[in-house]
């Protein structure tokens, strides 16, 4: 079973793919979800889902998104094409693209592409509806200026709105508690806020073993660059790993200042093959926190956590991303990399932990 979604409308056709998904859980509630992303070079993974049974489920849902960054010479295409030749009732396979007439895709599917559900952008009308709506759903009203902030702020696909208002939404209820109108200056301090943030402060922030900065942080850095996420999570890793030698030589010798000096690990950043030695100046205060909120044995499990995470990362959607950062900020800062498994399943989200 194949279904091809078109248009540059995202938040309609992830709208759609929870429709089709909620069809197919009804018949099989078993179902294994699958995500795939176009461009990127996982046709072995792919073949696999489509081509072979699962030991866990008898029927498989599986989604490409952003297909639109795929090439007609890409093995994923060859795969499709030899899939849709010998469909499979137990594979469901959702193909999302922001093109209306896609030319990536293999020859065997124009009559599915000719007959495709097509996604166009919304009209501004439409856009000023899903604000308001989205607002007072969350117990908010939001001013016409802070509507044409937002409009600027982002592509104006639904999925883009409703993210960048969820951001602004959650930020406000952390900082001012009363507040319940939201206007385009408030958008402009947290925007302007976004700009001062970065890997470096979510650290320190976590050094703390301060929750609710650490993801007002993390809401900063998604909201004004979400392509700096992957970055920012490379970075907290990196820093992990220096705390995780500062806590092994500082329990050998005893002496923090000579282990500031000359503690030595395997950074990302350095010279490929070559040792850091010692801590930035503007480390050191950070670090010393870390010392007294966490242990040697928090510091490795975190570590591992954030290497297990790193796909999640990178494969989440706009709609699930915050959501999935902020569990991912839970179980290091509380659950000191164990997952606290907490409820992060609000109405009108699927939960991306369930496979």
């Amino acid at each position: 079973m194949i279904d091809i979604l078109l248009g540059p409308e995202e938040g309609m056709k992830n709208e759609k793919i929870k429709e089709l998904k909620k069809l197919d859980r009804a018949l099989h509630s078993d179902m294994e979800e699958k995500l795939y992303i176009g461009g990127e070079d996982e046709s072995d993974e792919l073949y696999s889902d489509l081509n072979e049974g699962s030991l866990f489920s008898s029927f498989k849902f599986v989604t490409i998104k952003h297909f639109e960054n795929a090439k007609k010479s890409d093995r994923i295409v060859s795969v499709i094409d030899e899939f849709s030749k010998n469909d499979s009732n137990s594979v469901h396979l959702v193909i999302s693209t922001s093109d209306l007439k896609p030319t990536n895709l293999p020859s065997s599917l124009q009559d599915k592409i000719k007959s495709a559900e097509k996604f166009y952008e919304l009209y501004e009308s439409q856009k000023k509806d899903i604000i308001l709506r989205r607002a007072r759903e969350r117990g908010y009203f939001i001013t016409e200026d802070g509507i044409n902030e937002i409009l600027r702020s982002v592509e104006n696909t639904k999925s883009e709105i409703i993210s960048l208002l969820d951001m602004i939404i959650d930020f406000i209820a952390t900082s001012d508690k009363e507040k319940k109108k939201i206007t385009g200056e408030d958008i402009e301090r947290y925007t302007s806020r976004a700009k001062d943030e970065d890997g470096y402060s979510l650290f320190s922030s976590m050094m703390s073993s301060d929750l609710e900065n650490s993801i007002l942080i993390s809401k900063s850095i998604l909201l004004n660059d979400p392509q700096r996420i992957v970055s920012t999570f490379s970075l907290i890793s990196n820093q992990f790993r220096l705390l995780e030698a500062v806590i092994s030589d500082y329990e050998e010798s005893g002496d923090l200042r000579d282990t500031f000096k000359n503690v030595t690990y395997f950074s990302l950043y350095a010279p490929k093959g070559k040792e850091r030695r010692g801590v930035f100046f503007k480390e050191e205060e950070m670090l010393r926190r870390g010392l007294s909120n966490y242990t040697l044995q928090d510091v490795k499990s975190i570590i591992l956590y954030l290497g297990r995470m790193d796909s999640e990362i990178k494969s989440a959607n706009q709609e699930i991303l915050p959501i999935l950062l902020d569990k991912i900020i839970y179980d290091i800062v509380i659950g000191k990399g164990k997952d606290k498994s907490v409820d992060i399943d609000p109405v009108g989200f699927e939960n991306p932990f369930r496979n």
